[in-house]
């Protein structure tokens, strides 16, 4: 991993704003993390996605997803994967704190 030429985190969330296509069986998809700190270069690129979509669905989609992204941003992707209750359930988005809505 080259982290000589950290990618800003506005250029991150611009680049997975270009890929929402992949998506498209979550309701709501969100940065956060290292990504989202100015001036450092992420470790990695952790992303919540949102589902209220059939399961089966929802587990094929994120291999594709993963390594789509992993080829993209050249880091590891880290996919946290909440049904719209578990989220509720959970305040990860409160406990989290810093995030941006991707989708």
């Amino acid at each position: 991993m080259d982290t000589s030429n950290p990618l800003p985190h506005n250029a991150v969330f611009a680049r997975l704003c270009e890929k929402r296509a992949l998506f498209h069986c979550f309701d709501e998809v969100y940065l956060f993390g290292s990504s989202l700190q100015t001036g450092a270069a992420p470790g990695d690129i952790d992303l919540l996605l949102v589902y209220e979509a059939p399961l089966p669905e929802i587990l094929e989609a994120l291999p594709s997803i993963e390594s789509t992204l992993q080829k993209t941003f050249q880091l590891p992707i880290d996919l946290t994967v909440l049904s719209r209750d578990e989220l509720q359930q959970t305040n990860f988005l409160r406990r989290i704190q810093s995030f941006q809505r991707v989708k």
